[in-house]
């Protein structure tokens, strides 16, 4: 249980972390900024930012679990399943039987979705090399270094 933050001075019962000194304010503050820049490039193609997340681990990983790609996206399954099957229904994903245990369905990309996603890769890696073009080589290490540890610390 998370501790009542004490009175200042003034009798304030919020302590400087509250938003000026909350990372946590930050980052959301950047993800959604970001998020809109890539919805922009996204809305063209008649994606959403889960259907690009989706696509881009896809992409990488090759083939994920529904399990796998629900906590990676950070999105619960039941409306993870909603977002597969809009991407099934434009060809972009496939959902088959994990050969291994067919209890598990497994996500891949397609042809179509893998072309979809290079096409749009280099407008969204431009987001990203603007959003870090005032860090240097070394300050973007270590701010990718501290998300990585950030990421590790906050999951489940």
């Amino acid at each position: 249980m998370a501790k009542k933050a004490k009175a200042s001075a003034s009798g304030d019962a919020i302590d400087s972390w509250h938003l000026s000194g909350n990372f946590a304010n930050f980052m959301s503050r950047i993800v959604n900024r970001m998020n809109a820049q890539l919805l922009e490039v996204l809305r063209p193609h008649k994606l959403t930012n889960a259907h690009y997340r989706i696509a881009q681990l896809l992409y990488d990983e090759g083939v994920l679990t529904v399990g796998e790609l629900a906590r990676r996206v950070v999105i619960p399954q039941p409306v993870l399943s909603r977002v597969l099957t809009q991407m099934e229904t434009r060809e972009l994903v496939v959902r088959r039987a994990n050969a291994k245990d067919s209890r598990f369905k497994e996500v891949v990309l397609t042809e179509h979705g893998r072309a979809a996603y290079r096409k749009i890769w280099p407008r969204a890696r431009q987001i990203l090399n603007d959003a870090l073009e005032d860090l240097n080589p070394t300050e973007r290490k270590l701010l990718l270094g501290l998300l990585e540890r950030l990421d590790i610390a906050t999951a489940p």
